[in-house]
């Protein structure tokens, strides 16, 4: 009998690229969750499959 609390063994691959554009400005590139892989944290939720975001950082520090 399985515990239906425990969840599966999963890896996830998440990549972050960011260059810096000028002395206050970053572009950045995110990719998660390369592998595609099918899992959930919490029962009933899955997770998202392979997604990309993509935008700029402004630093006004």
């Amino acid at each position: 009998e399985s515990d239906p609390g425990l969840k599966q063994d999963f890896t996830v691959l998440n990549v972050r690229v960011s260059w810096q554009v000028v002395r206050f400005t970053e572009v950045f590139v995110t990719g998660r969750n390369l592998l595609n892989a099918d899992y959930e944290i919490f029962d009933g939720y899955p997770m998202p499959g392979i997604n990309f975001i993509g935008g700029i950082t402004f630093d006004l520090k």
